[in-house]
């Protein structure tokens, strides 16, 4: 009897056998998915060769058989991960621990509305701080820019100068931006910048500088963190404020 034609390669096509039907592959889109599972799109591979059985004719003549399995998964083809860094919670407590009273907590705190303290800088060479840091989950270090709104459980201006070990209870900032004009060569606000610190803080509006715009949410007490985009020292901050005419203030406040 005539040999059997042999199963063609995944995705080949083969030639016509003997005046036969050609075998041919094709990719279907396919939604798998099980009780436990969430559906994700993988392809099948559906490939129809031609094959002989005896008992269907005893002259040999060809007939289809179809092969349906799936293909392996490529990696485009994957349902994308819904897998993301846990969020950093908006509010946490860090216990910082002193080696010794002379040792410095590597925070440079500035005063802010509310009795509450802007991380203006961060030593993390050495300190309470750096090593803390270093221990923390990632979502929950102290960060420049937070605010700390109470040490020990009271007022986070609390004396701790005497004290080893504290409980800072660590506040996320929230943030907003502003676009100023210079009218006269001022935006009318006034600003401090901290030695070392990463943010200008805005300490009063100019009595006789020029109205700001209705709708302008900027206050005594917020941090200016960005200005036009650009992050950076305090110095650099001011800067582009002189030679901007108009800018983008990206705001710090404590909600």
């Amino acid at each position: 009897p005539p040999k059997a034609a042999p199963l063609p390669r995944e995705g080949a096509v083969t030639p016509p056998l003997q005046g036969g039907p050609t075998a041919f592959a094709r990719v279907l889109p396919w939604c798998c998915h099980s009780v436990d599972e969430e559906a994700s799109v993988a392809p099948v591979v559906v490939t129809t060769f031609p094959s002989r059985r005896p008992s269907d004719s005893k002259d040999g003549a060809l007939s289809l058989t179809t092969e349906v399995r799936a293909a392996p998964m490529r990696s485009e083809d994957r349902a994308p991960s819904t897998d993301s860094a846990p969020p950093r919670p908006a509010t946490f407590n860090a216990e910082l621990v002193r080696s010794s009273l002379r040792e410095p907590w590597g925070l440079q705190l500035v005063p802010a509305p509310a009795g509450r303290l802007f991380v203006d800088y961060i030593l993390e060479d050495a300190t309470a701080t750096g090593r803390y840091n270093t221990t923390a989950r990632e979502t929950h270090r102290i960060s420049v820019g937070d605010y700390i709104v109470a040490i020990d459980g009271e007022a986070a201006l609390l004396d701790i100068a005497s004290k080893k070990s504290a409980d800072f209870t660590v506040r996320r900032a929230s943030l907003h931006t502003v676009t100023m004009e210079k009218n006269g060569g001022t935006y009318g606000i006034m600003l401090r910048p901290f030695a070392k610190g990463t943010a200008l803080t805005v300490i009063g509006l100019q009595e006789d500088g020029p109205d700001l715009a209705a709708g302008t949410d900027i206050a005594v007490g917020d941090r200016i963190v960005a200005v036009n985009g650009r992050r950076g020292k305090a110095g650099t901050l001011a800067a582009e404020l002189r030679r901007s005419e108009r800018a983008t203030l990206t705001v710090s406040r404590c909600p």
